[in-house]
């Protein structure tokens, strides 16, 4: 038997630029506060959940997260904007 193995298109992997939400969410790991950086001066919601899915922070308008009550570990940060959601994980020491 041979197998023979057809090139992906990569363009249809990818998503469409208007459909992403750039953001950066630093320091990472972070020990006392979380910077939310978004492309745009405006994102609908931004929510900080443990890894069980429990929210542990949500707040609408914020940039700036404090962590420094929060257990160490891994956390997923949603950022919602325009009816668009990114996650990023996030590490708290």
């Amino acid at each position: 038997w041979v197998r023979v193995y057809k090139p992906v298109d990569e363009s249809s992997l990818s998503i469409e630029e208007a459909d992403r939400i750039d953001f950066v969410a630093y320091p990472n790991p972070a020990t006392d506060v979380l910077y939310v950086q978004t492309n745009s001066n405006t994102f609908t919601e931004v929510t900080l959940r443990n890894t069980l899915g429990s929210v542990v922070f949500s707040d609408t308008q914020t940039k700036v997260i404090d962590v420094s009550e929060l257990a160490a570990g891994m956390y997923f940060l949603d950022v919602i904007q325009d009816n668009k959601k990114a996650t990023r994980k996030i590490i708290v020491q």
